[in-house]
């Protein structure tokens, strides 16, 4: 388990996840990945192994259970030697709709640059998820990408009011959720780089533009 560190200069001292403003820098095996957040969240579940890793992000209030948005950033070490991201993303995506036939809705967005590397991009929808706390709608997008052999998937997702019939899936909305999605970097990692140093340049950058 790892505990989040909320202190910049904490996290770039101790090698772990840091949060900075609207962007989001976590250690992966091969890269660091550095997230934009579409708004101000705070990590609510860490975990990781030597081969996997999970980190959930939520609004300032909400829990790893109760959340009505969450960031997911989910990292399967060597993944990427057996299957392809558009693969996962399909697979992913079809294992999905056991949670809710009846309510069930999806979108293949497709074929995803990512900092250049390969990604493929779903949506998924129930119009009643059973994981939710209380009776619930839950629609998630989910950029799947190919970083050397590693696989990781970016997560979005959004409850709102129960359905009893699947979501027509906003499209314009979805636009500009992809787009923050793909801003995903994936920075190289050396044995002596810490997660936010591996990324400063791109952080840097983005601080610049705000």
């Amino acid at each position: 388990m790892i505990r989040p560190l909320f202190l910049v200069a904490l996290c770039v001292l101790a090698g772990h996840a840091g949060a900075q403003g609207n962007v989001y820098v976590s250690r992966g095996f091969q890269h660091a990945v550095r997230l934009q957040l579409p708004e101000h969240l705070m990590p609510t579940f860490e975990q990781a192994t030597d081969q996997e890793y999970l980190i959930e992000l939520a609004p300032f209030g909400q829990s790893a259970i109760q959340w009505d948005k969450r960031l997911t950033l989910h990292g399967i070490k060597t993944l990427g030697q057996k299957i392809t991201a558009r693969e996962f993303a399909m697979g992913w995506a079809r294992g999905y709709h056991t949670a809710c036939p009846a309510t069930y809705s999806a979108l293949n967005i497709g074929a995803l640059n990512v900092n250049g590397l390969a990604g493929h991009a779903v949506v998924v929808s129930c119009g009643m998820s059973a994981a939710a706390a209380k009776q619930r709608s839950e629609t998630t997008v989910n950029v799947v990408v190919q970083a050397g052999e590693d696989l990781y998937e970016i997560l979005w997702a959004e409850r709102a009011a129960a359905s009893a019939t699947p979501l027509l899936l906003d499209q314009s909305l979805l636009a500009k959720t992809l787009h923050w999605l793909a801003a995903t970097r994936f920075c190289p990692l050396t044995k002596s780089s810490l997660p936010m140093g591996a990324c400063r340049d791109k952080v840097e950058a983005i601080k610049t533009r705000l």
